[in-house]
């Protein structure tokens, strides 16, 4: 057969099996859950999981101070403590200019991203009152983020603000306007999949990242373990980890030999939802 012949037969191969694979709303397309999701993340496909289809979220944390014990990485700095059972969600900032009611000049409203006890995600905007703590109406079981919605004439919160169910699930830092954290829940009917994780330190000291995973009525292990010197930024996985089973909490925390530098912690996690399993 000619080169040219082959080169255009290998042509028309590659884009049929593109167009195959980038069908996303065909479910019997793809048998490979995985890759699917993969995909999904790749073209953007689903952005915020509404109608049961794969999406994909970008998570990180920071953490202001890591010491030589192990420490979340979250805004707030220190150990994250996730509720064992739903409660009331409380806000309060420490500056009385956060107020939307009578307004102020920072922050006056916050858009919340919550887990109610079935693990189902849902949103909230609560309207802040200074240095005065603001309570809901329902309860819910995790804080997954939270971000200024309306602000006054400084475009962001002024002070900190607190979002806590029990003890602390997110601080929103003065001016930052969002709150940061690599813990994260997989919700009901969903498998989730850790796709990479970056991790980077502000100095070069010894540093321990781990991934910790607790199971729905399980303990929290080691899923992942990373050693060595931070300090640029690493990729510390490249390939797909096991996928990890609905209302399975994920935490990244990390320690140093030495000092308190600052680090930050980030990965791409698979949303699949188990009607994309069958």
């Amino acid at each position: 057969m000619k080169p040219l012949k082959i080169a255009i037969i290998g042509i028309i191969v590659l884009l049929a099996m593109n167009a195959q694979a980038w069908n996303l709303n065909q479910k019997t397309v793809l048998s490979d859950p995985l890759r699917l999701g993969m995909e999904a993340y790749l073209r953007g496909y689903k952005t915020d999981g509404v109608g049961g289809d794969p999406y994909a979220l970008f998570i990180y944390g920071t953490n202001p101070a890591l010491s030589t014990g192990a420490e979340d990485y979250w805004s707030a700095g220190g150990v994250l403590t996730l509720p064992t059972a739903d409660a009331n969600v409380t806000i309060v900032s420490d500056d009385d200019q956060d107020d939307g009611s009578p307004v102020g000049t920072g922050a006056r409203t916050v858009a919340l991203t919550l887990m109610t006890s079935g693990y189902d995600i849902t949103s909230l905007t609560m309207t802040l009152d200074g240095n005065a703590t603001v309570t809901s109406a329902l309860k819910y079981l995790r804080v997954l983020g939270a971000s200024v919605a309306t602000a006054g004439s400084t475009g962001a919160n002024e002070g900190i603000i607190t979002i806590a169910i029990g003890g602390t699930q997110a601080v929103i830092l003065a001016g930052e306007n969002k709150s940061n954290s690599a813990s994260y829940t997989i919700p009901d009917e969903y498998t989730g999949y850790i796709t990479e994780l970056h991790a980077s330190s502000n100095a070069a000291v010894a540093t321990t990242v781990k991934i910790l995973i607790k199971a729905y009525g399980g303990l929290s292990v080691t899923w992942f373990q990373w050693q060595g010197y931070l300090s640029e930024g690493k990729n510390l996985i490249s390939t797909y980890l096991p996928g990890l089973p609905e209302k399975t909490d994920i935490r990244v925390t990390g320690l140093v030999g030495t000092g308190t530098p600052a680090g930050t912690a980030s990965y791409k996690l698979i949303l699949m939802p188990a009607s994309w399993r069958e």
